[in-house]
């Protein structure tokens, strides 16, 4: 099994990122490679262009950390200061380095025409630095591959960053620490109609067994997914890990199991059982915007759906039998504004769910519900199609 002592360090430098013009989509992107491999990363740091600060994070992380990655500020500009920082936190001088000018001199001209002055500052790196191509930019990478430790500074922009990844770092890291990477594989469970409080209950000794396979829970709209990762040299391995532990898990969630796998939902699960069981649904939404409507329609068949009608909120009309369906959810009430279109409004809902079956000519009121929320209008609507969704699924499991 890997060595859980290796650990890892991800850096974002940038003032675009501490100021929230930019947001920091590489430090998850980095953490999931990290992880594949059995790398624990422990620590995300976004930081802005201060060379003092920089300094004393770049120094404090090689010494702490075995694998550190950083991107961000290897452009040539006044405000790019990860060369130098690097060389001052590990007591270097910056050197020029005549090939890499070269190479930032032939990528430019090639594609505007002329090579400004300043682009000859991405050339200097610190003196003991290895330089990593980077075939996608004008900023060369560079790392400090040394003993036991690997930081790697790469451009903040994505795509030179994940070609500097695919083509040097996961090389790099399968070489350097044989004997200490691994395989990492998570399996998502989903528990529904209980909160994360109750999963925890549930799940306490399991949660604190660890540390291989991991336990970890997340809460979610009328979900909460269980995270089981596990390490090893391969899936084989991990897959023995995972698989008596979800079976576990799974057991003790009873009818509170949703499904397995990040895409598994309320929608699905409700979707699923209408399928197996032959019946068609109709759907009557007067509150939230047809939300229900669209997830639904991503799972559910048109040979299985009657009509999906979104109304007025001033209506609420009842299904014909007609109309064909062997269910009906109704979803209405009123909102604090009737006007759907703001996004970014704050409103208050309360909601009533109907949910009525065929009994031989007529609709039955087979279940309901009774919702009082406040939230931003887009989040309120999508937290009333959850319940709507957990009220469908609550009485379709049911049925036996």
């Amino acid at each position: 099994m890997p060595n859980p002592n290796l650990t890892a360090a991800i850096l974002a430098t940038g003032s675009e990122l501490t100021l929230g013009r930019s947001t920091d989509t590489n430090s998850a992107y980095l953490s999931t490679v990290l992880n594949s491999f059995g790398v624990e990363v422990l620590r995300h740091v976004t930081v802005g262009d201060n060379l003092e600060v920089l300094i004393d994070l770049f120094r404090e992380c090689y010494q702490k950390y075995q694998v550190v990655l950083c991107t961000g500020g290897l452009g040539p500009t006044e405000d790019d200061l990860t060369r130098l920082a690097a060389a001052r936190a590990l007591n270097q001088s910056l050197t020029f380095r005549p090939e890499l000018a070269e190479s930032v001199s032939q990528y430019i001209i090639k594609r505007w025409g002329q090579m400004p002055v300043n682009n000859y500052r991405q050339a200097w790196l610190p003196q003991q630095a290895l330089a990593v191509p980077n075939h996608l930019g004008t900023a060369p990478a560079f790392a400090f591959d040394e003993d036991e430790r690997l930081m790697l500074f790469m451009p903040g922009v994505p795509v030179e960053m994940k070609g500097i990844v695919n083509n040097w770092l996961k090389p790099r890291l399968l070489e350097k620490f044989a004997d200490r990477v691994g395989f990492t594989e998570t399996l998502v469970l989903k528990s529904a109609g209980q909160g994360e409080s109750s999963v925890d209950l549930l799940l306490a000794d399991l949660l604190r067994s660890g540390p291989n396979p991991y336990l970890g829970l997340l809460s979610g709209l009328n979900e909460t997914r269980i995270l089981i990762t596990a390490r090893g040299q391969n899936p084989e391995e991990t897959a023995r890990l995972i698989q008596p532990l979800a079976q576990e898990v799974i057991q003790r969630l009873g009818p509170h199991y949703l499904g397995q796998g990040p895409n598994a939902s309320l929608t699905s699960a409700a979707a699923e059982i209408i399928l197996q069981r032959g019946l068609t649904l109709g759907l009557i939404d007067h509150l939230t915007g047809g939300r229900l409507a669209t997830s639904l329609t991503d799972h559910l068949p048109q040979t299985h759906r009657a009509p999906f009608l979104t109304v007025p909120e001033d209506q609420w009309p009842q299904p014909d039998p007609q109309w064909g369906g062997d269910l009906w959810l109704i979803m209405g009430g009123r909102s604090s504004a009737p006007n759907l279109l703001d996004p970014d409004a704050t409103i208050t809902i309360d909601m009533e769910i109907r949910l009525l079956a065929r009994q031989g000519s007529t609709f039955q009121l087979v279940a309901q519900s009774e919702h009082a929320f406040t939230g931003v209008r887009a989040g309120a609507l999508t937290r009333g199609s959850s319940y709507a969704a957990l009220l469908l699924w609550n009485y379709l499991k049911d049925l036996g």
